[in-house]
């Protein structure tokens, strides 16, 4: 019989710890926001086609972002070039996506080669806020030359789209692992916006406009693209686009 007590007590010890312990921990959500942490400059380059500037880092690629999106001037970097030379590791951090909100004056409007690199840890959330996202947020094409290429993302998550502003539109809610939202600029030579070459792997939770790799695309041309990612969208959602 005091064998059983034991054992008894022993059993609601090892229950209570469980009860006691949380399912799911928030330990690993970023808090800090990869704009915080930039680079002072790039790793080389002078942004034009034959010598675009060079990203290395993950403070170098937040540089770019955060100098997008401060629309000072509007459409920063316009018609400029970037390439990335290495992986980029954004685990551990927030990050805000390449041409945040809505507005063409904080679009990313130049031209994105990844030379085949590999970014992880991406973590983008946005929800309750009015703006596109996904590595890139916003991105408006100023010609027909391809604007983002030969890349992959893999393993990120993005959150977005649960404003609760009943005045918003839906158009803003776009999602994607690469990019929120893709357009041409009006009165310039693009026809089309082009990407080519890009992958990603992951998780989209947005409440309009969700997609795989793109949320919202207009005059698009898409090739050699695939996305295997989880897409939860309350509707007009897809799992590539």
């Amino acid at each position: 019989m005091g064998k059983r007590k034991k054992l008894l007590g022993l059993v609601l010890v090892v229950c209570m710890l469980f009860t006691l312990t949380p399912i799911t921990s928030r330990a690993d959500v970023p808090t800090e926001k990869w704009t915080d942490f930039t680079a002072a400059d790039f790793a080389g380059g002078s942004g034009t086609k034959d010598d675009p500037y060079q990203i290395a880092t993950a403070g170098q690629l937040a540089k770019l972002a955060s100098e997008v999106n401060s629309g000072v001037p509007e459409q920063t970097h316009l018609g400029e070039y970037f390439k990335l030379t290495a992986p980029i590791d954004l685990s551990g951090k927030r990050w805000i996506p390449i041409g945040y909100g809505n507005a063409s004056s904080k679009a990313f409007s130049g031209y994105f080669d990844g030379n085949n690199q590999v970014i992880t840890g991406l973590y983008v959330d946005e929800r309750g806020n009015n703006v596109c996202a996904g590595l890139f947020g916003v991105v408006v094409a100023v010609s027909d030359e391809t604007v983002l290429k030969n890349f992959c993302i893999k393993n990120a998550t993005i959150y977005a789209g649960n404003s609760t502003d009943a005045n918003a539109s839906p158009d803003i809610y776009g999602a994607g692992v690469l990019v929120g939202s893709l357009t041409t600029m009006g009165g310039s030579r693009a026809t089309f916006v082009g990407v080519e070459n890009c992958q990603g792997t992951g998780q989209v939770d947005s409440k309009m406009y969700a997609g795989g790799l793109i949320g919202d695309a207009s005059r698009a041309h898409v090739s050699d693209c695939s996305a295997d990612v989880t897409v939860t969208g309350r509707c007009i959602s897809g799992g590539f686009i």
